[in-house]
């Protein structure tokens, strides 16, 4: 499970992708930085989509990502972690 919340100034008002973030290019940003390594730690994922999409997208300046990992057992317990991380430029 991933989740995340950005907000960025827009570049001007108007109703063309131009003035805004294109959304099918972030996905595949954060795709891209998901699927670039392993990652031992979901705090080390989180960093680095957050670097990813701050270094391309200079309006960013807040992001809030959830991430979930499921089925992880704890002692006898089976459920998921959850983490959630945010950024402020």
């Amino acid at each position: 499970f991933f989740s995340i919340k950005i907000s960025y100034d827009l570049l001007k008002y108007s109703d063309t992708i131009s003035s805004t973030i294109d959304y099918m290019d972030m996905y595949e940003t954060i795709k891209s930085s998901f699927f670039e390594k392993r990652f031992n730690l979901l705090e080390s994922l989180a960093k680095k989509i957050i670097e990813d999409l701050t270094d391309k997208y200079n309006s960013i300046y807040y992001i809030k990502i959830n991430l979930r990992k499921p089925e992880i057992k704890i002692d006898s317990n089976v459920n998921f972690i959850s983490l959630e991380v945010e950024h402020n430029r």
